[in-house]
């Protein structure tokens, strides 16, 4: 008996002889009992979190540009079993609450503690305007004649104006429905399948839930939907404020909760019928750094075995399928797992199989994704930027230095850096520098795949710096309130305290490595900030800088109204050009007559 993996844990196999049922269960699944089979079993507890993301598929079908996107994803802080569940809101920043630095906090962790405090220590908060799904297939659900999903959920959500998605209706409190699909690609189709009810949804307390789901399910999902406005029963305006956290848009506006939480979701099916060959690809990683890669693959284990597969692909999610073959196997007949497959070319591909059994019957050929990887074999490039007063690599006073990466294909991981060969630093923001002499900067970046630059160095010399704020931007103009400045702190000590002042108003502390500070809804006209910095040796490093919301002001007057207005000041010299050409006309025939 072989142990199936992944996806094809879906298409449980069967094998009835006579009085003996055999079942074929995927690697990590409970044992089900005789005559059922598992199409699903997720813990969230796979020792990676590439394992666990490879299964689902996430997104927030609410493209509210106020609340931006926030997904389910897993977490360690509400558990009904294990270490591990699964969060309506772990990705995202959350529209109602800012900290200390100004910046939306995530949702998992609202008072944005540092990464040495647990995960189970976080507070997590939903956002308003979600409509986050997660889905995953399962394969095989048709040969039962009995399909069961069981789940557990956490909840803690409140009233709110709600609706469901598809049918507009007031349901009336944030809330979680459970979801099946029918159909495939193009044609598939979403059902609810189960609505939490209110009573439910406020709990806060762990419950279980089974539900009859149809053979005729290709997919299992859950969503997450909440309103326009805070849950009743949200935090209080100053709940927070301890942890430097306040509500926002307004000093007294009130806060979100906890929201769902889920764990321990299976389907099995039950009453089994004939089961035919299924083949599916296995879950691939999310990146691949090599164009040649394995490609692994499961069968049903069916009554008349496997006699090849046929690997189709198809890149960046357009286009045809293309049948994969190679000089080895020109038919692309494929008979063992795994399969060496080699990418034609950077980008993100998709896979599915069709096998084919020893009696020459193909299984129904699907046309939909059983997995898919990005392919990036390119390192990303970082570029350094020195702002300061000088040029040549020769600079008078305090520099600051940032760093940019770009990678257009698996996306940027994380910058590295160090100065005088010292230790090399994850980058998060600007960096001060207020040592005198020769300074040597090295940096590269890493991508999403695992791509290292060659590492770059940059060489400078400071003079007559001392300790200061260095902007990377003065007298700047902005085209509305919603704005961010950067800036670093150029010292060669730690900094205890950072705190900023705009416009002439009281001090307000932020984070103490804060490379930048943001502002939202300032009026137009000019403003100024100033930053404050102590460091562990008592000093305090002041800078200060100007910058203007909306268009810069007028030169002023008439003359100022034609400069700034470009057609005005055409028109002016057009009038003056056909007034010269005009008098010069007249003399010259005034001097024929």
């Amino acid at each position: 008996m072989s142990v199936m993996r992944g996806k094809l844990g879906i298409a449980l196999s069967l094998m009835l002889c006579a009085s003996m049922v055999l079942t074929v269960l995927p690697t990590g699944t409970h044992a089900a009992p005789a005559s059922s089979g598992v199409l699903l079993d997720e813990g969230a507890e796979q020792s990676t979190y590439e394992e666990w993301n490879v299964r689902w598929e996430r997104w927030d079908d609410n493209n509210d540009a106020t609340s931006g996107q926030d997904w389910w994803c897993r977490q360690m802080h509400e558990v009904h079993s294990g270490q591990r569940s699964i969060y309506c809101a772990r990705n995202g920043e959350n529209s109602h609450y800012l900290n200390a630095t100004g910046h939306h906090p995530w949702n998992v962790n609202i008072t944005s503690e540092n990464d040495s405090v647990p995960q189970t220590n976080y507070i997590l908060r939903y956002d308003t305007n979600q409509d986050s799904i997660m889905h995953r297939p399962i394969t095989g659900a048709q040969y039962y004649d009995t399909v069961t999903l069981t789940f557990w959920f956490y909840s803690d959500t409140g009233a709110s104006d709600a609706r469901q998605p598809d049918s507009g209706e007031l349901v009336g409190y944030d809330f979680l429905n459970a979801l099946y699909y029918t159909g495939s690609g193009e044609s598939r189709v979403k059902h609810v399948l189960w609505t939490i009810s209110e009573e439910q949804a406020t709990s806060k307390a762990w419950t279980q839930v089974t539900l009859n789901v149809p053979n005729t399910a290709t997919m299992i999902g859950f969503e997450f939907v909440s309103g326009t406005t805070p849950p009743t029963g949200g935090d209080a305006p100053n709940a927070l404020s301890s942890y430097g956290i306040r509500t926002y848009p307004l000093a007294n506006s009130t806060g979100m909760k906890e929201g769902v939480f889920l764990d321990d979701i299976s389907v099995v099916g039950t009453d089994p019928r004939v089961v035919p060959l299924i083949t599916a690809v296995d879950p691939l990683p999310t990146y691949q750094a090599n164009a040649s890669f394995p490609v692994r693959f499961s069968d049903s284990g069916p009554q008349t075995p496997m006699k090849w597969v046929d690997l189709y692909y198809r890149t960046n999610g357009t286009g045809a399928w293309i049948k994969y073959t190679t000089p080895s196997k020109p038919d692309g007949k494929f008979t063992s797992s795994p399969i060496t497959f080699v990418a034609p070319q950077d980008g993100k591909y998709e896979f599915f199989t069709l096998g084919v059994d020893q009696n020459d019957v193909s299984e129904p050929r699907r046309d939909a994704p059983d997995t898919n990887t990005t392919v990036d074999t390119v390192a990303p490039s970082t570029e350094l930027t020195v702002t300061g007063e000088g040029q040549a690599n020769n600079y008078t006073g305090a520099v600051s230095l940032s760093l940019r990466s770009a990678d257009t294909t698996s996306g940027v991981d994380r910058i590295m850096y160090r100065l005088h060969g010292e230790d090399w630093t994850t980058y998060t923001g600007s960096i001060g520098i207020a040592t005198n002499g020769t300074n040597t900067i090295e940096y590269y970046s890493v991508d999403r795949a695992g791509n290292g630059e060659d590492t770059k160095s940059y060489t400078f010399t400071v003079a007559g710096a001392n300790e200061a704020i260095v902007f990377q931007e003065n007298d700047g103009t902005y085209a509305d309130g919603n704005i961010t400045i950067e800036f670093a702190v150029a010292t060669g000590y730690d900094v205890d305290k950072l705190e900023y002042s705009l416009d002439g108003e009281a001090f307000v502390e932020i984070a103490s490595n804060a490379t930048s500070v943001s502002f939202t809804g300032l009026s137009n006209g000019a403003h100024s900030l100033i930053i404050r910095a102590g460091t562990s040796i008592g000093s305090v490093i002041q800078g200060e800088t100007n910058f203007t919301v909306g268009e810069a002001p007028s030169t002023g007057g008439i003359l100022g109204d034609i400069i700034d207005n470009p057609a005005m000041l055409i028109g002016l010299i057009a009038v003056a050009v056909a007034a010269v050409g005009g008098a010069a006309w007249f003399v010259l025939r005034k001097r024929r007559s």
